[in-house]
């Protein structure tokens, strides 16, 4: 007897490995297991292994029933229990039944990610061809009827992929493996050749991979051949490299060899890993030593251990029997004279860092800087110039870690707690970048860049009124400083006092002319008060010129376009912005504006 398009699958969370302790009283399916890498390196630790194994072989609605899939769950619940795995049967679930059981499976053991999960279906399957090309495989429940004969029915109870696909991402745990013991339409993975590699750190990156039986339009035999081979990867001769060890690479290579051989062509087993760059890194994992060579092997290694601690404890009494006082002071000089040149080395690199720096030549002063923290992981100062340089490229989380390792090694590090801030802002944390701001101003109360920093702290929380309190006394001694009249402009815009706004833009331009940041922000107001528009126009032109790709200065020309009602450009420019911040609400609501208001009647 065939199963029409009817497929067994597998949902498989997080890698099998080799238990760090082990003990008779070890609950099935609650065995913590590491990897070893080629190395020796342990890769992951693991926690607790569960599976569901759901079952329809009785059909109420016109599917002839499957006798075979209740002998193909029990092979695989044997299998799985050999393996460490705890696991819970669903026999003949309908729709609600198969559905429930599933959330709660994962409710219950898919949250934590040290776990491992097998979800495994057997029963028919069915695959839709869609109007517009592509088809759609469904899982079919007891209840669901035959689609030949009510296909509106069958659409309301059974269970398609799309579904499973949401599943798999509702889960907590990192890796996750489908098996279909069916002809079925892979369409929502991509085909793989892959070469097994070696069980590696990459290992535990997030993957969810897949395996068909055959290809769409294919039958599949109800004494399934395809489970009868997964049961023998299982039991070892899926492991491809021989290390003890079968990945789901290993195990989708297997099956595409021996199901096509034994079934004479007539299946086509395929494999490979979801289309999504998050979720296709990784690699599952079975082991497949048995507990007693595991246990052998954790003794044998303790033992070993406490034997090479024990010889090198001798070797070290040795060495002080044997090295002379003379020998020592030499050593001492030697090792004085090798912190000297290493400090000089460390300086020279930090200093070296910060000139190419200020010259822009970030690869080269990024390059000295991570030599500089490679030569000395406790250097505050080579921390904190290397997390300036990356915050300039706008790469914040790396600089968060970058700074906040400088403070750490230095908690009088007042520029690390400034410029730690300003990263905090740039990340949207204003309140933990304002605390940062006063630290440094509790450290150096008088720093203009600092009383800045705070300052524009409070502007993004929408204390107005005490970032001006801040800022309008220092203007008063600062006169010539074009950064503090900046400041003052875009709190005076935010008030909504465009006037005063615009005399201090004018100023900071007037005292440094290539300040983009001033131009950019002296032609949005001139647009906002419909005034100047064609010094406004030349002022977007060449901050636009300087830095083509910057939303807010595209923005900026839009708005003057826009006053100057010429709608068509302005929407043709808030379109560029968007495509390079699409979540942006304010260009999203700028672009509404342009297509629904008409420039005159603006306030």
């Amino acid at each position: 007897m065939l199963k029409h398009r009817t497929f067994i699958f597998v949902l498989s969370f997080l890698l099998v490995s080799i238990p760090v302790v082990l003990s008779a009283a070890t609950q099935r399916g609650i065995v913590p297991v590491p990897i070893k890498d080629k190395s020796g390196n342990q890769v992951l630790l693991y926690q607790e292994s569960h599976a569901l194994l759901v079952g329809v072989s009785e059909y109420t609605g016109g599917w002839p029933n499957l006798p075979g899939v209740q002998k193909d769950i029990n092979k695989v619940k044997v299998a799985l229990e050999q393996k460490g795995f705890h696991t819970i049967e669903i026999i003949n679930p309908t729709r609600v039944e198969l559905r429930d059981s599933i959330e709660n499976f994962i409710n219950q053991y898919g949250q934590d990610v040290d776990n491992r999960l097998i979800f495994y279906f057997a029963g028919h399957g069915y695959t839709l061809k869609l109007s517009y090309g592509e088809e759609m495989g469904y899982f079919v429940p007891s209840d669901a009827p035959n689609p030949n004969m009510d296909k509106s029915g069958f659409l309301a109870t059974s269970l398609n992929m799309e579904s499973i696909e949401v599943y798999s991402k509702q889960v907590q745990s990192k890796h996750a493996l489908f098996l279909f013991d069916s002809c079925f339409s892979g369409s929502i993975f991509s085909l793989s050749r892959a070469i097994p590699e070696n069980i590696s750190f990459k290992t535990s990156k997030p993957v969810r991979q897949f395996i068909t039986a055959g290809s769409a339009n294919e039958t599949v035999p109800d004494v399934s051949i395809f489970n009868d081979q997964f049961i023998r990867a299982l039991n070892g001769e899926g492991d491809l490299d021989g290390n003890g060890y079968l990945t789901g690479v290993e195990l989708g290579e297997f099956l595409q060899k021996t199901v096509i051989n034994y079934s004479k062509g007539s299946q086509h087993p395929q494999y490979g890993k979801i289309r999504n760059p998050n979720l296709d890194k990784g690699d599952f994992v079975f082991s497949l030593l048995n507990r007693e060579y595991i246990e052998q092997s954790v003794d044998s290694i303790v033992r070993e251990r406490e034997k090479l601690e024990q010889d090198r404890l001798n070797l070290e009494e040795e060495r002080k029997r044997v090295v002379a006082l003379e020998r020592l002071k030499e050593e001492k000089r030697k090792l004085e004279e090798e912190k000297r040149r290493f400090k000089e080395e460390l300086d020279q690199l930090t200093r070296l860092g910060k000139v190419y720096a200020g010259k822009n030549r970030n690869n080269k002063a990024q390059a000295a800087l991570e030599k500089a923290i490679r030569l000395n992981p406790k250097d505050a100062e080579s921390h904190y110039q290397l997390g300036k340089l990356v915050s300039g490229e706008r790469k914040w989380r790396r600089a968060q870690s970058l700074l906040s390792i400088a403070i750490t090694l230095d908690p009088r590090h007042g520029a690390a707690y400034y410029e730690l801030g300003g990263v905090l802002l740039g990340r949207g944390n204003v309140d933990l970048a304002k605390d940062n701001f006063k630290k440094a101003l509790d450290l150096e109360p008088k720093n203009l860049d600092y009383i800045m920093g705070l300052a524009m702290a409070l502007y993004e929380k929408k204390d107005l009124d005490s970032a001006l309190e801040m800022l309008l006394p220092v203007s008063r001694k600062e006169t010539n400083n074009p950064k503090i009249h900046i400041a003052i402009c875009k709190v005076y815009t935010r008030k909504g006092y465009f006037t005063a706004a615009m005399g201090y833009c004018e100023k900071a331009l007037n005292l440094k002319a290539d300040n983009f940041e001033a131009m950019n922000r002296l032609a949005w107001l001139y647009a906002k008060k419909s005034t100047n528009l064609q010094k406004a126009f030349e002022l977007s032109n060449k901050t636009l010129k300087a830095f083509p790709k910057r939303p807010e200065y595209i923005d900026t020309l839009s708005e003057i376009f826009y006053v100057q009602g010429e709608t068509e450009k302005a929407v043709e420019k808030i379109k560029e912005a968007i495509k390079l911040m699409p979540n942006n609400p304010y260009y999203k609501q700028q672009l509404w504006k342009f297509k629904n208001i008409s420039p005159n009647s603006q306030p």
